[in-house]
């Protein structure tokens, strides 16, 4: 087994981490949590440097961050392997992420997004597993979602509208084992979840206005 170890990380105003896993594979944690940020500038993390063996798990949650611009992650972005931007005031998906062609796991919720961005999603559509984010400020169904090719797990809180539309989850036919569909609009159980051929858990909430029943998958 390799020896475990920690040691600090340089970066002013944050907490960080790192420790080798049984794998011999090593794991950093940077957290700024409740720091009050609200623009995550170019090259933050960039005096930063790592083996090419890293993952970095990165937690910006529970500030009130509204601005990331593009270079924010540079120098790190390609071993950031989980991200967290929850409870922040981000409304157009950053750019900045676009760098992450690693990123497995996202958590979005509880900011007004309003868009998803192409190049991020197509960045990490090969090998992002986890997402969850909030819909409720979404005027139509984001395509950017077809990117994602190995997504397995969704979480997907206040979607805005009566129903999924059919084709948006193609990609994910062979790849989804978990949704979860939170919010109050749905009034139909959507006909797209029925080709989700891999789908093992499937849980819908808080929608008082859906009639189960109304449909259901017919298998071939």
């Amino acid at each position: 087994m390799a020896p475990t170890f920690r040691t600090s990380l340089a970066l002013p105003g944050s907490r960080a981490r790192a420790y080798r896993n049984e794998m011999n594979y090593m794991d950093v944690s940077i957290y700024r949590q409740s720091n009050h940020l609200t623009t995550v500038h170019n090259g933050r993390f960039s005096g930063l440097s790592f083996p090419d063996d890293v993952g970095i798990s990165m937690d910006l949650s529970y500030n009130n961050i509204e601005t990331l611009e593009s270079g924010a992650f540079a120098g790190i972005a390609k071993y950031v392997t989980e991200i967290y931007f929850n409870c922040n005031k981000i409304s157009v998906f950053p750019t900045a992420l676009s760098s992450m062609v690693n990123l497995q796991q996202l958590y979005f919720n509880f900011n007004p997004l309003k868009t998803l961005d192409p190049l991020a999603f197509q960045a990490f559509g090969q090998s992002l597993t986890y997402l969850t984010f909030d819909m409720g400020h979404f005027q139509s169904w984001p395509n950017e979602l077809s990117y994602l090719n190995v997504l397995r797990t969704f979480d997907l809180f206040n979607l805005p509208f009566a129903d999924i539309p059919l084709r948006s989850l193609h990609s994910l036919k062979d790849t989804l084992l978990g949704f979860i569909k939170v919010g109050k609009n749905l009034t139909t159980f959507p006909k797209e979840v029925c080709s989700l051929h891999s789908l093992g858990r499937l849980t819908i909430f808080d929608n008082p206005n859906l009639a189960f029943g109304t449909y259901h998958c017919v298998q071939t």
